[in-house]
C-alpha cells in the first residue's frame, strides 16, 4: 500500500508539540491531523461533523469523536475507518459546497459587495440588510477570516445575495428598448 496524502500530510508523518505543563511532550499522529484540517475546512461542530458521519455509516459518540480529535485514542483501525469516513464526508460536502469551502470570507465578503456594488465603511450594514444577518456577526466574520457555522448558513447567505442581483437584473431597465 503506497503513501496516502491529503492536505500536503503523509500518514506516517508526526508532529511533537510542547503541553503547557513542563516535560510532557503530545504526539499527534498524522491521521489525526487531517482529520482536524477536514473539520476545520467543512467549518463543523463536533455534533454536525458527528450527524454527517452517522450519514456515512460511522456510529460515534460525540464524546468519542472528540477524543479521536484530540489525539487521546490510539486505536489506530477505529482511527483509520474514522479517517477514511471523515474524508468521505469531506468529499461529499465539497461537491455541495464547493467553491464556499475553497474561498476565505475575506474573499466571499469582497465579492458579495462588488457584485451588489457596495462600498464605503458600512459596508457589513448595508450587506447585512440584503442578506438578512446581523451586521456585527459580519464584521466579525470578514475580520477574523472565519466562516459561519454551519456552513448552511453562508449557503443561505449567497442564495438571498443571488436572488438580490437577480432583482436589480430584472428591474434594470433594457438598454435595446426604445422609449
Amino acid at each position: 500500500m503506497g503513501q496516502r496524502y491529503l492536505f500536503g500530510l503523509q500518514v506516517k508523518q508526526v508532529v511533537v508539540t510542547r503541553s503547557p505543563r513542563p516535560k510532557r511532550r503530545i504526539i499527534y499522529d498524522a491521521r489525526v491531523l487531517r482529520m482536524r484540517k477536514i473539520k476545520e475546512l467543512l467549518c463543523l461542530y463536533t455534533v454536525d461533523l458527528r450527524k454527517e458521519l452517522k450519514n456515512e455509516g460511522m456510529d460515534i459518540t460525540g464524546s468519542s469523536l472528540s477524543a479521536y480529535l484530540q489525539g487521546s485514542v490510539r486505536d489506530t483501525e477505529k482511527l483509520e475507518s474514522l479517517l477514511v469516513a471523515m474524508e468521505a464526508v469531506f468529499r461529499r460536502m465539497h461537491a455541495i459546497y464547493g467553491s464556499l469551502i475553497d474561498r476565505p470570507m475575506v474573499e466571499i465578503f469582497d465579492s458579495w459587495c462588488a457584485l451588489l456594488r457596495i462600498s464605503g465603511g458600512a459596508r457589513a450594514r448595508q450587506l447585512a440588510t440584503i442578506v438578512g444577518h446581523d451586521p456585527a456577526s459580519l464584521y466579525k466574520w470578514y475580520k477574523h477570516n472565519r466562516k459561519p457555522l454551519p456552513l448552511d448558513l453562508l449557503v443561505a447567505m449567497q442564495a438571498r445575495v443571488d436572488a438580490e442581483l437577480a432583482r436589480r437584473a430584472a428591474q434594470a431597465p433594457d438598454p435595446d428598448s426604445e422609449n
